[in-house]
């Protein structure tokens, strides 16, 4: 989503936040979150200005310096704009964006920071925290456009590509595999084994795992490779949510968060599983389809498989916050799963879904959601990247370990997806992280330079 759209659509959300009387919820449990904040003023002063009212019962300001202020009926800032900075404000105070010297800051339901800042060249850096997101490039092979992604997550830097186009006017990422397989691998792979094989992870006891032990559970055995696929992939995504939140610096102890004991999440069922499983099957049949003949040009109008009516579960793959269809927004964390309801975006790119899991504190399994087109795009890449991932430790491993031996491999490596890590991504990431702080010191000290009284008017 780019800038402007993404801008409209957090105000519009704010004004109906307001206008509902809703309180913008995360998860439960402690939030010791760290971040630019400063201390919270005894009291709130509005700046001196013409002041005009809202048809919400707020109120905005405009001074002589150039500065424009919305504050909600409750008298709290809700957005600030001046120059080229804006930000708007959750009801504690903190910043939920900002945008200002062609950076773009959201704030998770968690604390967590996400940061994009496009570059010459088309270049551009995304970072959920020093050590996590991902430096994007433009590339070209063989006269065809893609662009590179090095990543960095969970302590390891890997690096996938995609090809590019255009849906509805929305910008899609397409995810190219590095390699393929062969086609007896893809139909092992695809079918059920001769017997259930019981496996050892070696993921119990890892905190992760036991912070998030009331949401998933492995299965004891598996028939076929998909439900082992299933486990694999969303046990790296329950590390993703551990690792947000240990960047956030949200307690993770399992002791002492309440998060792990709640009643109000709904675990991963066997019956989700399967419903997972089915989608891992069909992306194996997908690829071992494309492997005989690979996409190597744009899609432009092609249905994303964000849209394409035969795939409706998705795992959450990054934090997000979204509408519900009644009542205030709540939060989807990484491991969460949802299923596509409608097929075609509104004007916001965004389309309906239910969630079917979602660990304690996260939107209630049932709700109805508004996900953009782009959100579900990329937890598709996710998934198929996983899913090549999971493939690969198969094919390393078979015969071994209790897993059944089946065909060769032969992974067959692809040009397109064979990229150079950007070498610069670490120092990348982490300079922007810096730039952030500065960028809302900056924000915050043209908010109060403008404001009367004692305090300022944000925290």
């Amino acid at each position: 989503m780019n800038q402007q759209k993404r801008q409209e659509k957090q105000q519009a959300k704010a004004q109906r936040n307001q206008q509902k009387g809703a309180r913008r919820q995360g998860p439960k449990g402690p939030q010791n979150v760290s971040g630019p904040r400063t201390a919270a003023p005894a009291e709130r002063h509005d700046p001196r200005g013409r002041k005009t009212a809202l048809p919400d019962g707020g109120h905005a300001i405009d001074t002589a310096s150039g500065a424009h202020y919305n504050f909600g009926r409750d008298g709290k800032l809700t957005s600030y704009s001046k120059g080229g900075m804006q930000a708007t404000f959750r009801p504690d105070g903190k910043f939920r964006s900002v945008e200002a010297n062609g950076m773009l800051i959201d704030h998770g339901p968690n604390g967590q920071r996400a940061v994009q800042t496009r570059l010459s060249g088309g270049w551009r850096v995304v970072s959920t925290g020093p050590h996590q997101g991902f430096v994007e490039r433009p590339m070209m092979r063989d006269g065809h456009a893609y662009v590179q992604r090095t990543y960095l997550a969970n302590g390891r830097t890997y690096v996938s590509v995609y090809r590019t186009y255009y849906v509805h006017g929305a910008l899609i990422y397409g995810y190219v595999p590095s390699f393929y397989f062969a086609p007896g691998f893809y139909g092992w792979a695809y079918s059920p084994w001769g017997a259930p094989v019981a496996f050892n992870w070696g993921f119990f006891g890892a905190p992760w795992f036991t912070f998030y032990g009331a949401y998933f559970a492995p299965y004891p055995a598996y028939p076929a490779a998909s439900l082992w696929l299933t486990d694999y992939l969303l046990a790296q995504d329950l590390q993703s949510a551990y690792q947000e939140r240990a960047q956030a610096d949200v307690d993770t102890s399992y002791a002492s968060e309440a998060y792990a004991q709640g009643d109000n999440g709904s675990p991963v069922t066997s019956e989700v599983k399967l419903a997972i499983a089915q989608e891992v099957r069909h992306e194996i049949a997908a690829e071992q389809a494309e492997s005989a003949n690979p996409v190597e040009t744009s899609s432009d109008g092609a249905t994303p498989p964000a849209l394409d009516p035969r795939l409706r579960v998705f795992v959450v793959s990054s934090s997000l916050s979204e509408d519900t269809a009644s009542g205030p927004p709540c939060v989807l964390t990484p491991g969460d799963v949802i299923t596509r309801l409608t097929d075609t975006p509104d004007t916001h790119q965004d389309v309906l879904a239910s969630v079917l899991s979602s660990k304690n504190g996260d939107c209630a399994a049932g709700s109805q959601v508004a996900v953009s087109v782009q959100d579900l795009q990329e937890m598709h890449n996710r998934f198929r990247a996983q899913i090549d991932g999971g493939l690969a430790t198969l094919a390393q491993n078979e015969g071994r370990d209790g897993l059944p031996a089946g065909p060769a491999a032969d992974p067959r490596r692809m040009q397109s997806g064979q990229p150079v890590p950007n070498a610069s991504a670490q120092a990348l990431l982490q300079q922007q992280q810096q730039d952030a702080e500065q960028v809302e010191t900056q924000v915050q000290q043209a908010i109060q330079a403008d404001s009367t009284g004692k305090g300022g008017t944000i925290r």
